[in-house]
């Protein structure tokens, strides 16, 4: 497995209403642009997949995904984001391996990070704005970490406290779920075994 990083100049993420950047990426880092600052994500919460129970066990076997929020600076809407994360191999989901690179963002930088154009044949592609990966090696396993930017309107996303799936289910939390259902084989299941990951 090859430690060398892949470098790429510079990507941004704009805002799906006004296209101001919220998020850049420059040689591997990731940078909140001046005038989003502090943060670009606000809030999220798991994104609730309804797929077989076979798949569905696969799925969290290996991974899972959010949903998550953040107000753009410059127009003050909401957009939304689908965190998709994969790792090679089944991952213990009580180890600290678990907390470090699947639920939280990892500390060090990823070995690559690249933009995904090829998603216009995924079924109910539209809704997706920009989308990039980044990679990760650790302790003998391969992590992918998508950014799903996604090309929705929601009022009604967020609950009383905030993004939460037990309260803003319907709208965007349906939309996002039904596209990683939809897709499951291409986005899952073929990139699990293609990077030799089950």
């Amino acid at each position: 497995m090859s430690e060398k990083k892949t470098p790429f100049e510079l990507y941004t993420l704009l805002c799906p209403e006004c296209e101001s950047p919220v998020l850049e990426i420059r040689d591997l880092e990731f940078a909140v642009p001046e005038k989003q600052k502090p943060y670009w994500i606000d809030d999220g919460d798991t994104l609730p997949v309804n797929l077989p129970k076979e798949d569905l066990d696969f799925f969290y076997a290996h991974g899972g995904a959010s949903l998550l929020v953040g107000n753009c600076k410059s127009c003050h809407e909401d957009y939304f984001v689908i965190e998709l994360v994969l790792a090679n191999k089944e991952v213990d989901r009580n180890s600290a391996f678990y907390r470090d690179y699947i639920i939280d963002e990892p500390e060090d930088d990823p070995v690559e990070i690249s933009p995904i154009f090829a998603y216009q044949d995924l079924d109910k592609s539209y809704i997706v704005s920009s989308w990039f990966r980044s990679v990760y090696y650790a302790e003998g396993h391969i992590v992918h970490r998508d950014i799903i930017l996604l090309n929705i309107s929601d009022d009604d996303a967020k609950g009383e406290f905030g993004m939460s799936a037990c309260t803003g289910l319907g709208g965007v939390w349906d939309k996002a779920s039904e596209f990683i259902a939809n897709n499951f084989d291409i986005l899952v299941k073929n990139r699990v075994f293609e990077h030799n990951l089950a």
